[in-house]
């Protein structure tokens, strides 16, 4: 089971959908708006469970260890710092699960950064992997932590 917080543009809803082995992912989505407009396919997908509201609040009824991987797609460091720090997100993977998430420019955010690889490397006691990639419209850094 996958869980993508923010992404309400379907994009990467849409990457999870190209794999059979997914067999439920659920999206956490703040901003109905967005939904709305429908920039990306992926919604479709009988497997997805849309949740509006805020994903602190989603969290605390998660059970212990339920995702196999959490994908945030959110432009918020904020969040994904509170998110981690609380250690609700590393609650709610099942052991050996994998966290991604944006992280910001590295040309221009690398204070962020590394505050989110020490956060990362804190609470899930694992290795922290690093890559990124340039999108356009979305200059962000990936943490994948195994």
């Amino acid at each position: 089971m996958v869980l993508v917080v923010g992404g309400a543009d379907g994009g990467v809803l849409r990457e999870i959908s190209r794999h059979s082995s997914v067999e439920l992912f659920n999206i956490c989505e703040i901003d109905q708006m967005v939904i709305d407009v429908k920039l990306a396919i992926g919604f479709e997908d009988p497997r997805v469970r849309l949740h509006v509201g805020d994903v602190a609040e989603f969290l605390r009824h998660v059970p212990e260890g339920k995702y196999d991987a959490i994908i945030i797609d959110s432009s918020d460091p904020v969040l994904l710092r509170s998110s981690w720090s609380d250690h609700s997100l590393r609650r709610a993977l099942r052991p050996g699960g994998v966290p991604c998430n944006m992280a910001e420019s590295m040309w221009f955010h690398t204070h962020l950064i590394q505050d989110m690889i020490f956060i990362c490397r804190e609470t899930c006691k694992g290795s922290v992997h690093c890559a990124w990639a340039s999108v356009p419209t979305y200059p962000r850094y990936y943490l994948a932590v195994t």
